[in-house]
């Protein structure tokens, strides 16, 4: 019934809870069964697309190609965002998969640490990584003609390569169920 809420553009509902809508000015959360969180005056005014993701219980929005990092007060209300940007111009995508946080911008695919960002894959410029979930083959991303799985070694993070040319950029991308991957 909130007014703020009625005129969204775009609404996602999360497993856990969550409503998220994009509204005209701003992104907004409800919570059921909690308050509603207004992120109007937190973010930029004229924005052209927000994106968010919860990360290890903190939010983190992607808003015209900046990556925003929500800071809270000790009861754990949100405060405000500051840009908290890996390694690149523009920031491609955001996404949370399990214990990671996944990002990508023309540099590479990055991925936040306790003291920051890492770039663990340069050379795969806007890339998403789509996986719902951690497979065998590792954690799927798709980019510009390649499609291709993220390995944690020893080392490191290792990618897995798989060229498709004519692939072009990827706008979107998901997993079924079953485990086939659509864009």
């Amino acid at each position: 019934l909130d007014p703020r809420v009625s005129q969204g553009q775009r609404m996602i509902h999360a497993p856990n809870g969550v409503l998220w809508a994009l509204l005209g000015d701003g992104v907004a959360q409800v919570e059921f069964p909690t308050r509603i969180t207004h992120f109007a005056p937190s973010l930029a005014t004229g924005l052209t697309y927000a994106k968010p993701a919860r990360h290890q219980g903190r939010l983190w929005v992607n808003v015209d190609g900046r990556a925003l990092r929500g800071v809270y007060d000790a009861t754990g209300h949100l405060l405000r965002f500051v840009e908290d940007m890996p390694e690149g111009r523009f920031l491609f995508t955001l996404s949370s998969v399990g214990d990671d946080l996944w990002a990508a911008t023309e540099v590479g695919i990055s991925r936040r640490e306790a003291d920051g960002w890492k770039l663990v894959i340069p050379g795969i410029a806007n890339a998403r990584v789509a996986g719902a979930a951690r497979r065998p083959e590792g954690l799927l991303y798709a980019a510009r003609d390649e499609l291709g799985w993220l390995r944690a070694t020893d080392a490191g993070v290792e990618a897995g390569r798989c060229p498709m040319p004519g692939l072009g950029e990827v706008s979107g991308a998901g997993e079924a169920a079953d485990g086939a991957v659509g864009r």
